[in-house]
């Protein structure tokens, strides 16, 4: 029998590349489009998710994993090993978290760890790839958890929120906010804090004030240099998302950024057009 299983939920917005790169298990986040229930990632790709906003009058809604899908997923892959980690997206942002540890209590921990990323979309992903990178080398569950919430609590979110008619549906805003948001082509601004909440940080005109908003920010908070845990997200805006890659890499000597889609199960509540960047 195999020793550790690293999961995650769909929220962490890794590529399948990533995912299988580090054999990492991810569980499906439930988006309903219209009368159409999805399976983030599984049953629709980003691409086509963003299309159907473009292309029908749809508002998505998602809910959080249930105990029972945990329960279930988790025993199957008990059966191959020994024991498994489970990040989870952020317990302020989601159920999706209390769900595991019911999960948790009724499998027990010492074959189940749940851990609290208090991370979103990226932020959560690259908080997996550290967990990754160190199952690949060996190191105990005791070891992997500590270096993973060391990671957590230095986590940082810059997201320039894409969809001022999302925030808008997502009652965060009044239709007139959005109107006279969009005429003016404001673009808000948000954080994931240190418990793992989204709040505001500012509201910017137009694109170049956007980019210059997140290296500024950038610029104030990074702590760590670690090119494996910088990361840019984007809800069908890959040209913005390139942009401040380049901008990073040129002004930083950075060698890489990992740059993924934001899925359907984020996007909904983000919105198409957002661009999150994600660091220590």
């Amino acid at each position: 029998m195999k020793s550790i299983k690293l999961v995650t939920d769909s929220g962490a917005d890794l590529s399948k590349e990533l995912i299988e790169r580090y054999d990492i298990k991810v569980i499906p986040i439930p988006v309903k489009l219209g009368d159409k229930n999805y399976k983030d990632g599984e049953d629709i790709t980003p691409l086509e998710f963003y299309n159907k906003l473009k292309t029908e009058d749809l508002s998505p809604l998602t809910s959080m994993i249930n105990p029972y899908t945990f329960e279930e997923e988790f025993k199957r892959i008990l059966e191959e090993y020994q024991e498994l980690v489970y990040i989870s997206f952020s317990s302020q942002l989601s159920g999706i978290y209390n769900s595991a540890k019911m999960a948790q209590k009724v499998l027990g921990e010492d074959k189940v760890t749940v851990i609290d990323s208090k991370a979103a979309s990226l932020g959560l992903g690259l908080i997996v790839l550290k967990a990754a990178r160190l199952l690949e080398e060996g190191e105990s569950t005791d070891m992997i958890i500590s270096k993973v919430e060391e990671t957590i609590s230095k986590m940082k979110h810059i997201v320039a929120i894409g969809s001022l008619e999302m925030l808008k549906k997502g009652g965060r805003i009044s239709s007139t906010q959005a109107f006279i948001g969009s005429l003016l082509n404001i673009i808000p601004m948000a954080e994931v804090d240190s418990e793992g909440k989204l709040v505001p940080l500012a509201k910017v005109r137009g694109e170049k004030r956007s980019i210059k908003y997140i290296l500024d920010t950038f610029k104030e908070r990074v702590e760590l240099l670690q090119e494996e845990l910088i990361g840019i997200g984007h809800a069908d805006n890959s040209e913005l998302a390139n942009k401040i890659a380049t901008k990073l890499k040129q002004e930083y000597s950075i060698k890489d950024i990992i740059i993924t889609d934001i899925g359907a199960a984020v996007g909904s509540h983000a919105g198409p057009g957002t661009v999150a960047l994600f660091f220590q």
